[in-house]
């Protein structure tokens, strides 16, 4: 229930994180050329307005979270009933107080992310990465002593507290290091007529870069209605199993985000490589850093993606990855009442299904090895998905994130937004009209569904290239300032 409730609860993260991304996405492009011409009044003045938007953006969602967690947990997981799924309270109920905590670091996090992203447009790589790693070491070390004491919402906790620490340290490793741009904030709002016309002339590609991100989100929402929690498994006694789209993507995630962690990295390194030299006006020598870089990223992608496949492989070998599944069916089909756990109505339906304590017992365990050993094969053949899909996403990616590089970031987002629009309702269709139909095995069903979906990327790969070959994207937009 536990690995469900965090999954739910950070469908909200990924809306909230669309904003930082799309409001950053036009910065960095700004940034980048500035830097480049070493203009640093005009630098301080984009870092200001992205602080300013991004921090305004997260606090609207973290509002709706501190005053009404569990109307926005419904809205991602759906109404369900006991009968169908007897996890789903408490789920709830551990979704609701996660998302409460967690949206502290949304706040943390809109400062925290721009900083890093600044640090590398300014080439400071070593310092960017020095703190995505102290947050990562934190983040882990806290999960470790927290979540066996508080459950899901020790997790939240790990993580305000990782980014907490982050954002102290980089704040006055910027104030010692990099005083020109530290971000104060009764000088927030000191941004010249220039830079307000730059960003507003990209406004509508932060908007669809924003808007792209949100529907690309808001898959997790959809997934749901069609592998609710307790909907993935074999025999009568699935649905104690707890096992729905949510509980297999929440491992399945940790493939996602050991991957696409490096993605952020893209725009720093077109910042750096590309924009920087637009700004100078070298143009050829920013056209071949553009495609060495393409190169450069996928290789680095196809490595990444290499070390994960030995992570995917272990899930079937190690039980602790399952481990939360088997408590999960003790608890509902033979609870411990002298640890208050209620006797409901399964566990009813259990105990008269199997009257004999020995032949309970019995089934018990092997309830709990069906499920684990079906649960670790649903992550093993949705994450070779990802895995496989990786190196093409980080390609496609550095090819539509490089078009806006010299200026043309409407048109780039006008095409992640459509992509991102197009592909949602793809996933509709797999969802609520193929899934239905393909019944090849429970095993399969939603594996399939997963690799049907994420075919679609292969028609955006395609387009992306084709876009980054036809348009003349290598202009210095520093000059028509």
């Amino acid at each position: 229930n536990g690995i469900t409730a965090l999954g739910l609860a950070n469908a909200w993260t990924g809306i909230s994180f669309s904003f930082i991304l799309g409001v950053n996405f036009v910065s960095a492009v700004l940034f980048g050329q500035y830097f480049g011409s070493r203009n640093v009044e005009k630098c301080r003045e984009i870092n200001n307005l992205r602080y300013i938007l991004t921090i305004s953006f997260v606090l609207f969602f973290c509002i709706a979270a501190w005053s009404n967690p569990v109307a926005m947990i419904k809205v991602v997981s759906g109404n369900q009933s006991a009968d169908n799924n007897p996890n789903y309270q408490d789920t709830l109920n551990q979704a609701s107080l996660y998302l409460r905590v967690i949206a502290i670091s949304w706040l943390i996090i809109s400062f925290n992310f721009s900083t890093n992203l600044i640090l590398r447009e300014m080439k400071q790589l070593k310092s960017a990465l020095f703190f995505t790693f102290l947050s990562l070491v934190i983040n882990i070390t806290f999960n470790l002593i927290l979540i066996p004491k508080l459950g899901s919402v020790g997790s939240a906790i790990a993580t305000v507290i990782a980014r907490a620490v982050v954002f102290i340290t980089v704040y006055v490793f910027i104030f010692f290091k990099n005083r020109d741009f530290i971000f104060i904030p009764w000088k927030a709002f000191v941004i010249s007529k220039i830079i307000w016309v730059q960003f507003s002339k990209r406004i509508t590609g932060a908007l669809l870069t924003t808007g792209g991100t949100i529907a690309t989100s808001v898959r997790i929402f959809i997934w749901p209605q069609g592998f609710p929690q307790g909907s993935i498994g074999v025999g009568e006694w699935k649905a104690a199993w707890g096992i729905g789209v949510i509980t297999i993507l929440g491992i399945t995630n940790t493939i996602i985000q050991a991957l696409t962690s490096s993605f952020s990295s893209i725009q720093a390194n077109i910042s750096i490589f590309v924009s920087r030299l637009l700004g100078q006006n070298k143009i050829d020598e920013a056209t071949r850093n553009a495609k060495v870089l393409k190169g450069y990223l996928f290789l680095f992608a196809v490595i990444l993606s290499a070390l994960l496949a030995i992570y995917n492989i272990s899930i079937l070998h190690i039980d602790s990855f399952a481990r939360g599944i088997e408590h999960g069916i003790q608890e509902t089909l033979q609870p411990d009442v002298t640890k208050d756990q209620v006797v409901g109505e399964w566990a009813q339906k259990f105990a008269k299904a199997y009257p004999d304590a020995t032949q309970l017992k019995n089934e018990l365990i092997n309830q709990q090895f069906l499920a684990a050993n079906f649960f670790k094969h649903q992550v093993f053949y949705s994450g070779w998905v990802i895995i496989v899909f990786n190196p093409m996403w980080m390609w496609m990616l550095t090819s539509i994130r490089i078009i806006p590089a010299g200026g043309k970031s409407n048109i780039s987002s006008a095409w992640e937004f459509a992509f991102g629009v197009m592909q949602t309702i793809w996933l509709v269709i797999v969802v609520f009209l193929i899934t239905p139909n393909i019944n090849i095995s429970p095993e399969a069903n939603f594996p399939i569904s997963f690799l049907i979906f994420y075919l679609s990327d292969v028609v955006k790969f395609a387009v992306y290239e084709i876009l980054y070959n036809k348009i003349d994207w290598a202009k210095n937009i520093t000059k028509t300032a």
